[in-house]
């Protein structure tokens, strides 16, 4: 499961995860006019189909994906970017990647992880891809891929392997843990 070299997430060629520490917060309040970005809604599923492996078909992650827009009422199709969690693992990668697909319908927007980044910091890395996240929806920026040279044709999504500039409104945040712990979080710009 870990790589002696940088995570390739979604990678044909990809050799698993990179552990790191990280630490980042964000500070939750009831509405205020000077607030950007807003938790439009969220998802939390177990799958409990194994202690270290997600179901095969990404079932925990599909339905706190299902969940987080049905609390927000919004479509699918309204999502500009899904930020996966994307670990660089086999299993992992290729679970998300069918759930991802079943939930929007062969029509996913851009989906990318940041893991070849800053690696894979366990309890931290929800957090601080949220973080990253926000600020995507800040500056209307989609942040890439980086390390994926060859798509794995198992994985059946558009993914990219550059940055880009488009307006989002909105962002679904993955987070997937150990034991089948599923956790998604739908971020939205305060109109």
């Amino acid at each position: 499961l870990l790589s002696e070299e940088r995570a390739r997430p979604f990678d044909v060629h990809r050799t698993g995860i990179n552990l790191s520490e990280a630490s980042a917060f964000i500070c939750l309040e009831k509405k205020h006019k000077d607030q950007f970005v807003k938790i439009c809604g969220y998802g939390l599923a177990t799958d409990s189909y194994h202690m270290t492996s997600p179901h095969p078909e990404g079932e925990g992650s599909y339905l706190a994906m299902k969940q987080s827009l049905a609390r927000a009422g919004i479509d699918a199709s309204e999502v500009g970017w899904v930020h996966a969690h994307g670990t660089g693992s086999h299993h992992n990668d290729l679970a998300e990647g069918i759930a991802i697909e079943r939930v929007f319908e062969h029509a996913a927007p851009f989906v990318s992880s940041t893991k070849w980044y800053h690696g894979h910091s366990l309890g931290a890395s929800g957090i601080l891809e949220s973080v990253i996240s926000i600020e995507g929806l800040k500056r209307n920026r989609q942040v890439a891929s980086m390390g994926l040279q060859n798509d794995d044709p198992k994985i059946p999504l558009k993914l990219s392997r550059e940055h880009g500039e488009k307006t989002i409104q909105y962002i679904l945040k993955n987070t997937l843990g150990f034991g089948g712990v599923n956790a998604c979080v739908l971020l939205g710009k305060n109109r």
